[in-house]
């Protein structure tokens, strides 16, 4: 016979000073102000969609693509382009932005051909979303790179389950 293991657990409440409480609540705040900004931005681009503005809303969405800074992977990927193409850097990257938001806006369809709206149509204004938003964000400001880019990432996945019919609530954990 085997001895009993006894696991403690023990939970301590931090006592948190008037400034850590404050910096807490800051964070909290500009992150609620982030991901709000996000879903409604999504409610935007669903409601235009369908209204019958969903082209109007593909090229808002390849417009913002297109004038991103060229930084990151993006660089990366336009430079393996233009060297394979023989093009500039400039317009490797062009091509490749336009690609990936037609991408964003490609219709999706069934094994037997169906046109699948609601998730095409969610497909786009997701991208639309965190696209518009990211923008407003680097010309305003007003949250820190490595939030807004949690966020986003959250943002997608919870999109991308719900898409797929998995819908569950987002968990954020501790940005560090």
């Amino acid at each position: 016979m085997q001895p009993e293991t006894i696991t403690r657990c023990y939970r301590y409440a931090l006592a948190r000073s008037r400034v850590q409480r404050e910096a807490i609540y800051a964070a909290a705040r500009t992150a609620r102000r982030y991901w709000n900004a996000l879903v409604a931005c999504q409610r935007y681009a669903l409601q235009e969609i369908e209204h019958g503005r969903r082209g109007s809303i593909a090229s808002e969405l390849t417009d913002l693509l297109v004038s991103k800074n060229l930084t990151g992977v993006a660089v990366v990927k336009a430079r393996f382009r233009a060297e394979t193409e023989n093009i500039s850097l400039e317009q490797a990257a062009q091509l490749n932005r336009i690609e990936q938001a037609s991408e964003a806006s490609k219709c999706i369809y069934t094994k037997k051909g169906y046109f699948l709206r609601h998730k095409s149509n969610r497909k786009l204004a997701t991208a639309y979303a965190i696209e518009s938003v990211e923008a407003t964000r680097k010309k305003k400001g007003g949250c820190e790179s490595q939030m807004a880019v949690t966020l986003t990432n959250k943002f997608r996945d919870c999109c991308g389950l719900y898409i797929d019919g998995k819908p569950r609530c987002p968990a954020i954990q501790a940005i560090r």
